[in-house]
C-alpha cells in the first residue's frame, strides 16, 4: 500500500502523481502574458477641434503604451461620411492604430474608450500583421 501522510486531517498520497514522468517539485506553473498584435478604429464626433481631436488620440495612445503596448502604426483617416446616423451626426473623424499588448491593457482600452463621450464608435479586433 502507499505511504500516506495525514495533515490536519487529510490524507496526502505522495508517491503517486498524475504524471509519473515529471520529477517531483520539477514543474512550477508560471502564468505568461501572451502579446498579441490589435487594432482599434475608432470614431469621434466631426465638431471637434483638431487639438480636442489630437488629445483624444493620444489619451488612447497613453493607455496603450502605460500597459506596456507597443504602438506599431496609426491611419489618420480624417473625416468621413457616416453609413447611418450615429448620435445624431452623419460624418465622424476616423483614427485606426495598430498595436501590440497583452489581454489586460486591451481589456482597459476598452473601458476607457466606452467611457470617453466624444468616440462615437470603436471596434477593437485582433490583428495578424500590419498592413502596409
Amino acid at each position: 500500500m502507499d505511504q500516506c501522510e495525514y495533515r490536519s486531517g487529510a490524507m496526502l498520497r505522495e508517491s503517486i502523481t498524475p504524471y509519473p514522468f515529471l520529477k517531483k517539485g520539477s514543474y512550477v506553473q508560471k502564468e505568461v502574458e501572451e502579446v498579441k498584435r490589435y487594432e482599434i478604429l475608432f470614431i469621434l464626433r466631426p465638431d471637434l477641434s483638431d487639438a480636442d481631436v489630437e488629445a483624444h488620440r493620444e489619451r488612447i495612445k497613453q493607455v496603450i503604451e502605460a500597459g506596456g503596448g507597443e504602438i506599431e502604426k496609426i491611419d489618420l483617416m480624417g473625416k468621413r461620411r457616416l453609413a447611418y446616423e450615429i448620435e445624431k451626426f452623419r460624418e465622424g473623424i476616423y483614427t485606426v492604430l495598430y498595436f501590440k499588448s497583452d489581454a489586460a491593457t486591451v481589456k482597459e482600452l476598452e473601458r476607457v474608450v466606452g467611457i470617453t463621450e466624444p468616440i462615437i464608435r470603436h471596434l477593437i479586433v485582433r490583428h495578424d500583421e500590419v498592413a502596409s
